[in-house]
């Protein structure tokens, strides 16, 4: 089912000053020159901490600018929600070289695709991008299923953040090592903070016990604890910058990747991604949903991520297809079994598998 956002304005998609990606300025730049500047926004999440960075597709003449984003960010994932051609246009450039190990060099960056995997609805390439002596791996991910005036099925959005979940875990787990020791420093940093809590606590109590004030005492002990509901719902709602908050943020950043997203203009394709991931990982994390505050916070931070109602409609199909489906993939060395256990019938509601699916898919919205 197509449906049709046309945007009114496209300067909606200028970024605002204040989230703004600024580029580093290459030593060789004239003074006068604006190689800062690039079409490009950064996007948090619903703790406070980034989610993505939000960009444009590359044009003939920001295919440098773009790769000096990437590195400048040191994103390890890039995820294209374009097709590079559409409806007789050109919705973004090519920038990445169109052979397997073929190097292809664009300013001061060099970039290889040294693997390509094509799906039905996305491919997967594997890149490594360098700069003089250093190199990079970066992943590219590109939805070709979503085109520019319409809606894809909840599923393809679905399997391509899957996708992006799973090679990040399995990136995290190739570098465990690293992980453990950051988790170790940041419990270590924990222990330090609640001993320096503790010991300032009890100087307290011994102060205030040599002086005999209990009434006084017991006033402030209700005053500390209305300070810290107060604090810990500050942490739920804004995002507080403590140290226990920070430390959740570093986490979840491994739980998450922080790629760089693009669709043609930066816009609803971007938004509507966005979307999806910072609620699945609300969902996840806090078994909460809350798509109003998070399409309210985008706007915020891009004016174009969001601009007609059936964005927010088609982020709540997304949604809803996860919590109701979930995960329904199953291995090809385990398709027998699944389905001689989808064919017993429950003692409860004398029914199988198949039959709850079915039921599940006639209760599904038509969209």
């Amino acid at each position: 089912m197509f449906l049709f956002f046309f945007n009114i304005n496209d300067n909606r998609s200028v970024p605002f000053e204040r989230n703004r990606v600024r580029l580093s300025v290459p030593a060789s730049a004239a003074p006068d020159s604006n190689h800062s500047y690039i079409n490009a926004s950064r996007v948090s999440g619903y703790r406070g901490d980034e989610l993505c960075v939000v960009t444009q597709g590359p044009l003939e003449a920001t295919v440098v600018d773009f790769w000096r984003l990437v590195w400048q960010e040191g994103a390890a994932q890039v995820v294209m929600l374009t097709r590079t051609f559409e409806f007789i246009k050109i919705m973004c450039v090519q920038y990445w070289p169109p052979l397997l190990d073929k190097p292809e060099d664009y300013g001061e960056f060099r970039v290889v695709v040294k693997e390509e995997e094509c799906y039905a609805q996305y491919k997967v390439r594997e890149m490594t991008l360098s700069r003089g002596d250093e190199t990079r791996r970066v992943t590219h991910y590109q939805c070709h299923g979503w085109m520019a005036y319409a809606t894809p099925a909840p599923n393809i959005v679905l399997q391509l953040r899957r996708r992006i979940l799973e090679d990040h875990r399995r990136d995290a787990a190739n570098k465990g090592e690293e992980v453990r020791e950051e988790e170790e420093e940041e419990e270590k940093e924990e222990e330090e903070n609640e001993a320096k809590k503790e010991g300032l606590q009890k100087s307290v109590d011994v102060t205030e016990e040599s002086k005999g004030e209990k009434k006084r005492e017991d006033e402030d002990e209700e005053e500390e604890e209305e300070k810290e509901e107060d604090q810990e719902e500050d942490v739920k709602s804004t995002g507080s910058s403590s140290s226990s908050s920070t430390t959740s943020f570093r986490r979840r950043r491994r739980r998450w990747p922080r790629p760089v997203v693009h669709c043609s203009d930066g816009g609803a394709r971007s938004g509507m991604f966005a979307a999806v991931l910072d609620c699945l990982c609300m969902c996840e994390e806090t078994g909460e949903i809350d798509v109003l505050s998070a399409a309210r916070r985008l706007v915020s931070e891009r004016r174009s991520l969001l601009t007609h109602p059936e964005h927010l409609r088609f982020v709540y199909d997304v949604i809803e297809d996860e919590i109701l489906c979930g995960q329904t993939a199953v291995g090809t060395g385990e398709i027998l079994q699944e389905l001689q256990a989808k064919s017993r019938c429950s003692r409860e509601d004398k029914m199988n598998d198949y039959e709850r699916e079915h039921k599940l898919l006639e209760s599904l919205l038509p969209r």
